[in-house]
């Protein structure tokens, strides 16, 4: 059986892990003409890679995005929750 304190850190651990899940892991805006673009952020633990999306109507990734968004609007900016 673990002692308190390492049960405790360790639950302390998967909180801030947790959180850190949360986090939002870039931001989504919808242009004018109705193309959604996203600038997205995907830290590794060497390296962190920054790439654009960007899904014009009738793109086949496009109901899965805006799902997943919440919802999107033309001129709206929303954060970009991480995917599971």
């Amino acid at each position: 059986m673990r002692p308190r304190a390492v049960v405790g850190a360790s639950v302390a651990a998967g909180t801030a892990q947790a959180q850190a899940r949360a986090a939002p892991i870039g931001t989504a805006w919808m242009q004018p003409e109705g193309c959604d673009v996203r600038d997205v952020v995907a830290p590794n633990r060497a390296k962190v890679g920054q790439v654009r999306l960007a899904d014009p109507p009738g793109h086949p990734y496009r109901a899965t995005v805006l799902h997943h968004l919440g919802g999107l609007c033309p001129g709206e900016v929303k954060p970009v929750p991480p995917f599971t």
